[in-house]
């Protein structure tokens, strides 16, 4: 197994540790996190503020992640990309 070193804060270190799970390692927490999908939930939370704006934000970063996903899975599809 490729290992790679990266640095991190102290704050970001145990941010990190929190996360972890008793059986889990870092690489683990950080996969975790990268897989998480934007949810009704995650703007629920938003809009409680009242803070339209930020979930205009958060809105736009799902449908870009959205977009890119899609044209990844396209292309592995169909082994070229798409004319727009």
């Amino acid at each position: 197994m490729v290992t790679k070193t990266i640095t991190v804060t102290e704050e970001a270190y145990n941010s990190l540790k929190g996360l972890k799970g008793e059986n889990e390692s870092f690489s683990d927490v950080l996969l975790r996190i990268g897989k998480k999908r934007s949810t009704v939930s995650n703007f629920l939370g938003i809009l409680k503020g009242g803070d339209i704006s930020e979930a205009r934000r958060a809105l736009k970063r799902s449908r870009d992640d959205f977009s890119r996903d899609a044209e990844k899975r396209y292309n592995a599809l169909f082994g070229h990309k798409r004319s727009t």
